[in-house]
C-alpha cells in the first residue's frame, strides 16, 4: 500500500495504461474495466479505522487496428552525440502491407542523419523494423521529428491519425560530457 498524504488544497490523480490480450474481432463492444479501490485514513483521527471507497470504472470500446507501431527510443541523450530511435511496424492484418515512412524536420535542434524517407513492406502477421540516427544540438526537452507513416498497398487513408497520439513528441537531452 502506497501512503500519501495530502494538504488541504491537493488532488490525487493516476493514469493507467491498459493492455489486453489478443482478440479474434476487430471490435470489442463494452469491455469491462471493474472497479478502483481507494483505502483512507484521516491522519487527525488515527482512532477511526480505514475506510474504502469504491468506485466504479466506465465500461468502454476496444477497437484493433492493423497497424500499430512500437518505438524504442532512450530516455536522454547526450548532446552532439549520435543516438537511434528504432520504429517497429507491425501488420496484424492477413495481407502484405506497403508503407511509406518519412521523418520530418521540424527544427534544427534535432538533426537526422541519411535518409528521412523510405518505404518497406510488411509481412501479415509480422513486423518490420526502420531506425533513424540523430544527433541534438540543444540541451533540455526537446523536440523529436515527426513520424508519418502512409500505406501505399492496399491503398488506404493515411494511417497517422490513430497512431499520432501514441508517438513520442520529445526527448530529454543532456550536456554531453565531452563539453565537460
Amino acid at each position: 500500500m502506497i501512503l500519501v498524504q495530502l494538504k488541504l488544497d491537493e488532488v490525487v490523480a493516476e493514469g493507467f495504461c491498459l493492455r489486453t490480450q489478443p482478440i479474434a474481432a476487430p471490435i470489442v463492444q463494452n469491455l469491462l474495466v471493474g472497479e478502483y479501490s481507494l483505502y483512507w485514513k484521516r491522519s487527525s483521527h488515527p482512532n477511526i479505522p480505514e475506510l474504502c471507497t469504491t468506485f466504479s470504472l466506465s465500461d468502454f470500446n476496444v477497437e484493433q487496428q492493423q497497424v500499430y507501431v512500437e518505438v524504442n527510443i532512450p530516455n536522454n541523450v547526450p548532446l552532439q552525440e549520435p543516438f537511434q530511435i528504432n520504429y517497429r511496424i507491425h501488420n496484424r492484418s492477413n495481407i502484405v502491407h506497403e508503407y511509406k515512412v518519412n521523418l520530418e524536420q521540424i527544427n534544427v535542434v534535432v538533426a537526422v542523419s541519411g535518409s528521412t524517407v523510405t518505404s518497406l513492406l510488411v509481412p501479415p502477421h509480422s513486423s518490420s523494423d526502420v531506425t533513424y540516427t540523430l544527433v541534438a544540438t540543444l540541451c533540455g526537452f526537446v523536440q523529436l521529428p515527426k513520424f508519418k507513416l502512409s500505406m501505399i498497398r492496399p491503398q488506404s487513408q493515411d494511417v497517422d491519425e490513430s497512431i499520432e497520439k501514441t508517438m513520442p513528441t520529445h526527448i530529454f537531452v543532456v550536456p554531453s560530457s565531452q563539453n565537460e
